[in-house]
C-alpha cells in the first residue's frame, strides 16, 4: 500500500528563515565585495574613504546575523537549511558574542523536538487512520 503525504500548505511551505537565510546572505556579499575594494589601496585618501564604505556595511551585517541566529525554522526544511548555512559562515560572518552558539543551538532544538513531535503525532494519527480502514476492510470483506 502506497502511503499518501498530506498535501502542503501554501503557509506551510514558506519558512521565514529562508528570508533570513538570503538577507545574510545579500549583506555578507556587500560587506566581502566593500572589503575586497579596500584592500587594494594601502593608504591615503582612498583607503580612508574606502574604510568608511566598509564600516558602514558592518552595521548591517551585525544587525542581519543577530536577526540570523533568533532566527526559528518553522519546517523541517528550514532547519535544515538554517544549520547548513550556519555551518558554512565565515569567522567574519558570525556574531561577535564569544558563546552565541549556546543561545542558537537552543532555539534549534527547541524548534526540531517541536518539528518532531508534530511528525510523531501525524505519524501515530496516520496510523490509526490505516488501522480503522485495515479493521473495515476485514469486516466488509467477512
Amino acid at each position: 500500500m502506497i502511503k499518501q503525504r498530506r498535501p502542503v500548505k501554501a503557509k506551510e511551505s514558506i519558512d521565514p528563515v529562508f528570508k533570513a537565510i538570503a538577507r545574510h546572505r545579500q549583506v555578507s556579499k556587500d560587506y566581502d565585495d566593500a572589503g575586497a575594494i579596500w584592500a587594494q589601496f594601502i593608504s591615503g585618501p582612498e583607503y580612508e574613504g574606502v574604510g568608511k564604505i566598509v564600516d558602514k556595511k558592518s552595521a548591517p551585517l551585525e544587525r542581519q546575523t543577530k536577526v540570523l541566529m533568533r532566527s526559528k525554522p518553522t519546517t523541517m526544511a528550514g532547519a535544515i537549511a538554517l544549520t547548513g548555512y550556519v555551518a558554512g559562515l565565515r569567522l567574519w560572518q558570525m556574531p561577535n558574542e564569544e558563546d552565541w552558539y549556546k543561545d542558537f543551538l537552543g532555539r534549534l532544538a527547541e524548534v526540531l523536538g517541536k518539528l518532531a513531535s508534530e511528525g510523531a503525532v501525524r505519524q501515530v494519527k496516520d496510523h490509526r487512520a490505516t488501522e480503522r480502514q485495515t479493521r473495515c476492510a476485514d469486516f466488509c470483506a467477512a
